[in-house]
């Protein structure tokens, strides 16, 4: 956990991160994420990228991710979950939540690749929580993907153990229809 300074928590530049069942939160800074990928490489299974004040990932400059059964994002304000700059992402069975404002759960550019499968997509805004050309199958979202994908109403927080301290997961009532998508 780092409340101070104005540096990632994890910064990934010429190297390859393989990560499974980590915490990274409460970053303070609001001028970077949890996890920075410079054109490095990261494989994040299991892990929690959570309540990070600049944001939950960032993947930027030729970076590979690959995310897995992970929580990524948290309620804070005009941020983003996830963001992919001229890199590629590969995200399954994951959950990318934001808060409200410009947050958003994934943002991404022209340059990226990105590929999103069985994951949860949402954010506490009233605009929509997906700023990316992604290819996004078998997943739930407010915002209707269409194909494979399952069309929510807007999100509650009620859905989950603790949307305002980033516990993602679902408890009941949720949508049935996420147990089938994401």
């Amino acid at each position: 956990i780092r409340s101070t300074g104005n540096s990632p928590q994890l910064t990934v530049g010429d190297a390859t991160v393989l990560m499974d069942g980590l915490r990274i939160s409460n970053n303070a800074s609001t001028v970077v994420p949890g996890i920075l990928l410079d054109g490095g490489q990261a494989w994040v299974d299991r892990s929690h990228v959570i309540n990070n004040a600049g944001g939950g990932i960032l993947a930027q400059n030729a970076a590979e991710l690959v995310l897995r059964d992970c929580f990524v994002g948290g309620d804070v304000n005009d941020i983003t979950a996830l963001e992919v700059n001229g890199s590629t992402a590969n995200v399954s069975y994951s959950t990318l939540g934001a808060g409200f404002g410009a947050a958003t759960a994934l943002t991404c550019n022209a340059m990226a690749m990105v590929d999103v499968r069985n994951a949860l997509l949402v954010a506490r805004t009233n605009s929509d929580e997906i700023m990316c050309d992604a290819t996004i199958e078998h997943s739930a979202a407010e915002l209707a993907l269409g194909g494979t994908n399952t069309d929510l109403v807007d999100m509650n927080t009620s859905w989950f153990v603790s949307y305002g301290a980033s516990d993602f997961h679902l408890k009941a009532p949720y949508p049935v229809a996420i147990n089938t998508a994401a």
